[in-house]
């Protein structure tokens, strides 16, 4: 068990989408009890098997970034599709987004493929 100091200026494992080993990811304060709404579309909604969920995010994930590193972790399905090689789009409340958007309580996170057009 961590100390509260530990947790909010130490380090949280994540397992890594792409390999076996852990990585560190610097922990931020976020909220506790933090809930936020997921939307998936086109290829990602039917890979998922879902098009929407409202998940509890655990502590230490504070950003876009890290909810996509967070739900790799579900592994199969999820782990391929959201892997951090694979080309993805990201939006926050409805804005195109990088990962390093933090998160806000009841926000809204979504995960497409890059659209082509022509």
């Amino acid at each position: 068990m961590q100390s509260a100091q530990a947790k909010r200026y130490g380090f949280f494992p994540f397992p890594n989408c792409l390999a076996d080993s852990h990585t560190q990811l610097p922990l931020v304060e976020c909220d506790a009890d933090m809930k936020i709404e997921l939307r998936y579309f086109a290829s990602v909604r039917e890979a998922l098997g879902t098009a929407q969920e409202t998940v509890e995010v655990p502590e230490g994930v504070a950003t876009v970034g890290d909810v996509r590193t967070w739900l790799c972790t579900r592994g199969g399905a999820w782990a391929d599709t959201l892997a951090q090689g694979r080309a993805l789009r990201m939006a926050c409340n409805h804005a195109m987004t990088e990962a390093g958007t933090r998160l806000t309580d009841g926000c809204e996170v979504a995960f497409f493929p890059p659209v082509t057009g022509g």
